[in-house]
């Protein structure tokens, strides 16, 4: 998104950029917006189930 960012503050006129711009920040939305599922969920797990899910296996290494 910086470099979207970036291009459209480059030159704010351009119509090519800001379309560049546009696009992106909707792709950035629409991902954002799938993925709050797993920050919902993730959220309503206590923090000691959480914990020991990441203290060994699969989790270990995030």
């Amino acid at each position: 998104m910086s470099y979207a960012g970036l291009v459209y503050a480059g030159n704010t006129t351009d119509p090519v950029c800001a379309k560049f711009y546009g696009d992106a920040q909707e792709k950035v939305t629409a991902y954002s917006t799938d993925l709050l599922f797993f920050q919902l969920e993730l959220n309503r797990l206590d923090d000691s189930v959480l914990e020991k899910a990441m203290a060994s296996g699969p989790l270990e290494h995030w």
